[in-house]
């Protein structure tokens, strides 16, 4: 994570390759070495990370969310971690996972500004941000007038 004044910025981390021994981070994206991008984080995200920074001992090139033994976590593990998190709120019926979390992100953008969506998800283009991503508002018929009859008591 870097901080240049107002603007706080992280390396986007690439998939975590598990073997039946260890995990370990891709040494690039699923795109290849030029895919690598570098996202800017909101204001409240920055507070939170330099917070969970500050009471964790690091160097600036380790992990943000380290396993007890400062290694990465199996991606297993996250998912578990995520689940008593959620039971723990009493959230337990709602699907969360980091897939959701990413879909969510996407929609978000995505509503506002299809193509910021896809840079931010690391997409060549924004038709798979579209089709996978970004979830439709049904918007029914206009039946207003036909419901206003409902209003007429004489």
């Amino acid at each position: 994570m870097t901080a240049a004044g107002a603007l706080t910025t992280v390396s986007a981390c690439w998939p975590v390759l598990h073997t039946a021994h260890r995990c370990h981070v891709r040494p690039y994206p699923k795109g290849g070495p030029q895919a690598r991008r570098r996202l800017k984080l909101s204001k409240w995200l920055v507070v939170v990370l330099l917070g969970r920074r500050d009471r964790v001992p690091h160097e600036p090139e380790d992990l943000i969310f380290p396993s007890l033994r400062r290694t990465i976590h199996h991606p297993n593990n996250v998912r578990t971690q995520i689940k008593q998190a959620h039971a723990r709120a009493g959230l337990t019926e709602l699907p969360m996972n980091p897939h959701t979390y990413r879909k969510t992100v996407g929609t978000k953008i995505g509503l506002k500004d299809p193509e910021k969506a896809a840079s931010q998800l690391g997409h060549a283009s924004s038709e798979v941000t579209k089709r996978h991503y970004i979830e439709p508002t049904y918007e029914g018929p206009d039946v207003r007038q036909d419901l206003d009859d409902f209003d007429d008591f004489d």
